[in-house]
């Protein structure tokens, strides 16, 4: 959540060209995306990579369903490879939390 606020803030600070920012904004996404596949894993300490993909598709589809709602029906490749790159995301956090969980021992 910092992260998204810290980058609203430099968005609206910085008058920054339209193709900066849809490159940022895909990057936000995708660190949002990789936490959220990191904490579930972490959480379900199994199948990290396939809930971490679940994550970033369906984060995917939440923002295309937006896109759509909000009156702007072009999907373009760019869609595609934003596709791949929140699935990825989503995937790699999964992979760390799956890590991460294996090497968490419990003391009593």
């Amino acid at each position: 959540v910092l992260f998204f606020c810290l980058f609203s803030a430099v968005v609206v600070m910085f008058d920054l060209p339209l193709y900066t920012v849809i490159p940022l904004s895909t990057l936000a996404v995708c660190i949002g995306t990789a936490m959220a596949g990191y904490v579930f894993a972490l959480q379900h300490k199994k199948n990290g990579v396939i809930y971490g993909l679940c994550i970033g598709v369906a984060t995917f589809v939440v923002i295309v369903v937006a896109a759509f709602l909000a009156g702007s029906n072009i999907f373009t490749q760019l869609a595609i490879i934003k596709l791949i790159a929140v699935a990825a995301a989503g995937a790699i956090g999964g992979y760390f939390g799956i890590e991460k969980a294996d090497k968490t021992v419990i003391k009593y």
